[in-house]
């Protein structure tokens, strides 16, 4: 299933690069060695029940250390990254996307009833027309963010490592009001690795 597919190879960047932070590695990883990184950053939900409504307005701390107020639930988004669109997809929240990248191509109808905004260049005056309430990029935007925050508020997500990736996941859900639907997501990649692990022991 390529859904889930997705969610391994952004698994697999996150190990590497959570990984190889801060050190060199001269020799192959040992099985004990994988699992040790990769069992030090994985945290299990335990919140089985369902998670109450976001309480708006909302004011969080993106990946850029900028704390953004979200006035009210997001309904009409404008996302700058592939990586974000199909983010918003696998915790159902894709209705809310208006806007999105010449690259994005997943799910396969994803440009189908939205708009082009640009490509890494975002296009201010097309986003401005789509009348957003929330725009989601890159750390390489905010060298827009004068213009993009005249617009609409703007929340930087790029995750670094696999712990990163869970908080990206469950950011955007708490933001789109979509806790449950994040939370499902994130044990599901949890399960990925988990599967993973179990393999490599074998091995």
């Amino acid at each position: 299933m390529r859904k889930m597919g997705i969610l391994l190879m952004l698994l697999v960047f996150g190990v590497i690069i959570a990984g190889c932070i801060g050190q060199t590695q001269t020799t192959p990883p040992t099985t004990e060695t994988i699992e040790e990184k990769t069992t030090s950053i994985v945290t299990t939900p335990t919140n089985e029940t369902q998670t109450p409504p976001t309480k708006y307005p909302l004011k969080i701390v993106d990946f850029a250390g900028r704390e953004v107020t979200i006035e009210k639930e997001p309904q009409r988004i404008v996302s700058l990254a592939p990586s974000i669109t199909e983010t918003l997809y696998f915790i159902e929240a894709l209705d809310k996307v208006v806007g999105i990248t010449k690259w994005d191509n997943y799910p396969n109808n994803v440009q189908e009833g939205r708009t082009i905004v640009g490509d890494m260049e975002p296009n201010i005056e097309i986003i401005a027309s789509l009348k957003p309430d929330l725009i989601i990029g890159l750390k390489y935007h905010l060298k827009y963010i004068d213009q993009l925050e005249k617009i609409a508020p703007v929340l930087i997500v790029e995750p670094q490592s696999v712990k990163e990736i869970y908080e990206a996941v469950e950011l955007l859900g708490n933001v789109t009001n979509k806790e449950d639907q994040a939370q499902k997501a994130i044990m599901e990649m949890e399960e990925k690795i988990n599967s993973i692990q179990e393999k490599v022991k074998n091995k």
